[in-house]
């Protein structure tokens, strides 16, 4: 979840890029407050389905760690100390390749 002190800054800014792009959709005839309650209204609208499609993201992520959480301690039930030493040397091998590749592109 993101902290609530980013979250007004945004739409702030997302207010702001919306009217700039849409200011020339509305009829002139439009008053200024009925405009702006509009744009608001289409705003809170798009934040609301991003913060939607935000928190379904996350509920799959949690999911995802939480079946393999359960497979690790299925695996370390089932297995010995092969298959501890091979998760072990598989962790450590994947961070020195991340190392190197790293190092190389910086």
């Amino acid at each position: 979840m993101l902290p609530e002190l980013l979250l007004p800054r945004r739409a702030h800014h997302g207010y702001h890029t919306h009217t700039q792009h849409t200011s020339h959709h509305h009829s002139p005839s439009s008053p200024p407050s009925s405009q702006l309650s509009q744009d608001i209204h289409e705003e809170v609208g798009d934040q609301n389905g991003l913060l939607d499609t935000m928190r379904s993201g996350i509920e799959n992520a949690g999911s995802t760690v939480q079946k393999t959480m359960g497979a690790l301690g299925t695996m370390f039930e089932a297995g010995g100390n092969k298959q501890m030493c091979y998760l072990v040397v598989g962790i450590v091998a994947l961070f020195i390749i991340l190392h190197y590749f790293i190092s190389k592109v910086w």
